[in-house]
């Protein structure tokens, strides 16, 4: 995974998209897409957690409208539901003008899309993963496509699902991986942790802090049973 980035990028919707989502969100204040599951190019099925907006009325009456009215839903089974938020399964077909271009996105492109994804009613915040040439490439083909958008941050990618890492928290993991690279762990040591954590802009506690705990957490997680 070395070179690859994580962009966060804001877009605003297409021409093509507006009428159904602006339908679709009669009810809805928003919608995060947690996980797709595709079937087939043209397939879709979405784990969706919907918030209702203050003028909902029967969560099932609601549900049954999507599927009634948005032409790209054909079905959607709850999961569950609590007071205005239900999360559910969404399945349902691609805009044709669309499936060809998501294909085209991960062949040509060689980027991917990092779940979850925001939706709103205006606009929806998506992580596009890939090498920062092969983004600006995307980024270029989406202003050719008629996209409106805005980067809104850039990081290093790594995985949700990275092994035993995964037990570390996003303050934890970059400072250990700094540790590690200057030398904080090598006998003798090559960097103290007063040094290393004035690289980092924290405090020399904080930093100890973060090591203690991130090592805690390893062993934790590599020795229970």
């Amino acid at each position: 995974m070395f070179g690859l980035k994580l962009f966060r990028i804001r877009l605003d919707y297409h021409a093509i998209a507006q009428p159904w989502l602006k339908e679709m969100f009669k009810n809805i204040e928003q919608v995060i897409i947690q996980q797709q599951f595709t079937t087939s190019p043209r397939d879709f099925i979405l784990l969706c957690d919907i918030t209702w907006n203050k003028t909902f009325k029967d969560i099932d009456e609601n549900l049954s409208e999507l599927v009634n009215e948005i032409p790209y839903i054909k079905d959607i089974t709850e999961i569950s539901s609590d007071k205005n938020r239900t999360l559910c399964f969404i399945k349902g077909i691609h805009d044709e003008r669309y499936t060809e271009l998501f294909l085209y996105t991960t062949k040509e492109f060689l980027c991917f899309i990092e779940y979850p994804i925001l939706i709103k009613e205006k606009f929806g915040i998506l992580n596009l993963v890939g090498v920062p040439k092969d983004v600006d490439r995307l980024v270029e083909f989406m202003k050719e496509f008629g996209s409106i958008f805005e980067i809104i941050a850039v990081k290093n990618y790594f995985p949700s699902d990275r092994g035993l890492l995964s037990v570390l928290t996003e303050k934890q993991l970059p400072v250990l991986k700094c540790a590690y690279e200057l030398g904080f762990f090598d006998h003798p040591r090559k960097n103290g942790a007063r040094s290393i954590s004035k690289k980092l802009g924290i405090a020399h506690t904080t930093f100890l802090t973060h090591i203690r705990k991130s090592q805690n957490r390893l062993l934790s997680a590599l020795f229970e049973e």
